[in-house]
């Protein structure tokens, strides 16, 4: 009897660990929001408040502010003049991916 509790509790311990390990699901409408870096080292950051930081390549750093368009499925991201889109996937790993003037950005924080 005993053997069989043991089996049991080892069996709901094994699914209970193979449950957490899947990516888990993103707003679409927040998934913006924090810090992202890409792989040359440029960072940008996005706030809740519809602000943030873009980085424009040889322009440098501009303020911006972003929105995100429910029906298109993309975020608009508005900086002086201009409005470029930006998405947000999850890769493979379950880590997100910010995809920004043909440049992968990667959460950090």
């Amino acid at each position: 009897m005993k053997r069989i509790i043991a089996i049991a509790l080892l069996v709901v311990l094994a699914l209970s660990l193979v449950a957490c390990g899947g990516p888990q699901p993103i707003d679409p409408a927040t998934a913006i929001v924090g810090k992202w870096k890409n792989d040359e080292g440029a960072t940008m950051e996005f706030k809740a408040d519809g602000t943030g930081s873009c980085y424009l390549g040889s322009a440098g750093y501009r303020d911006c502010t972003w929105k995100y368009n429910a029906e298109s499925g993309v975020f608009e991201i508005n900086y002086s003049t201009s409005t470029h889109n930006a998405t947000v996937a999850q890769n493979e790993n379950g880590s997100l991916v910010l995809t920004f003037q043909n440049v992968n950005y990667k959460k950090v924080g």
